[in-house]
């Protein structure tokens, strides 16, 4: 069970990180501060 949530938890990062990734990507010059950075 542990296993499992881990594994969801590590595939909800991967995907947030391409996500803000594409937002990077699609606008250079966004006024939003960084939230964080893993």
């Amino acid at each position: 069970m542990l296993a499992g949530m881990g594994a969801i938890f590590i595939g909800l990062i991967v995907i947030d990180g391409r996500l803000l990734v594409r937002l990077r990507n699609r606008k250079p010059g966004s006024s939003t501060p960084k939230t964080r950075d893993v």
